[in-house]
């Protein structure tokens, strides 16, 4: 079987992969929850996609959001007879004169 050659991803291509701005994916590097790129020379760097896949595949699942306490707003309900009102026939203020 042959090996094919490692990835290697820009930062535009890290952001759209990991759904990250450049300055949180910089700051993890700098916590150490983020893989750190490889130099390719004066100031050109680049991830690779090995990388990147394995940190994603180590990430926990979220629990569901805490609902707080507060329950969600609900639509106020219709208290039925003479609330269907037509504008039917109304010119809303504007003449056609």
């Amino acid at each position: 079987m042959i090996d094919q050659p490692e990835r290697l991803l820009t930062i535009r291509q890290v952001r759209d992969m990991c759904a990250l701005g450049a300055s949180t994916i910089y700051r993890r590097m700098n916590a150490g929850t983020f893989p750190r790129p490889v130099s390719l020379g004066d100031s050109t760097v680049r991830w690779r996609l090995s990388s990147i896949n394995a940190w994603m595949n180590a990430l926990e699942v979220a629990d569901p959001a805490p609902s707080r306490g507060r329950p969600l707003k609900q639509p106020p309900a219709h208290s039925g007879a003479g609330n269907n009102v037509s504008n039917a026939g109304k010119s809303g203020g504007m003449s056609t004169r």
